[in-house]
């Protein structure tokens, strides 16, 4: 839950898990892979990707269900995975650290930040800069990424 105050707090006795948008999951037949599959830290993140067009997932946390994160990868086998680190030093760490885990089940793996001065992609998408084309270019773009192969 999220408070007024800022406070997040987790309901007694629920357990972190990702945030898989209907978009993506399908119980009565297995989802198309995407061929980009955006892993944010946070779910208003992956609301600003889905909203910009993207097929998103997030983890509640930089350092949190890497290892479910990876499995689902996995399981659903886009053509590439782009994880959108916070720019935080924990947000860079836990991004590299995910991708690494990817890449092992053979699926490029590319980790990247938003543009300065924004922390997160909700961030930056709330600014006029920030398209769906923009960020394509940002996820085509050499500049400013991590890029793990298989």
């Amino acid at each position: 839950t999220r408070h007024a105050d800022g406070g997040k707090r987790c309901v007694a006795g629920s357990r972190l898990g990702l945030f898989l948008p209907a978009t993506i999951t399908n119980d009565n037949n297995p989802p198309t892979p995407p061929d980009v599959l955006i892993i944010t830290e946070g779910e208003s993140d992956a609301a600003a990707a889905l909203d910009l067009g993207l097929a998103a997932v997030a983890r509640p946390g930089c350092a949190s269900c890497g290892a479910l994160a990876s499995r689902y990868v996995d399981d659903l086998r886009p053509g590439r995975v782009v994880i959108v680190a916070d720019a935080d030093e924990p947000g860079q760490r836990g991004a590299e650290t995910l991708a690494r885990c990817v890449a092992t089940y053979g699926i490029p793996c590319r980790v990247l930040t938003p543009p300065e001065g924004a922390k997160d992609l909700r961030e930056w998408k709330a600014r006029p800069d920030c398209d769906c084309h923009a960020l394509l270019a940002l996820i085509e773009s050499p500049a400013d990424r991590t890029e793990v192969l298989p």
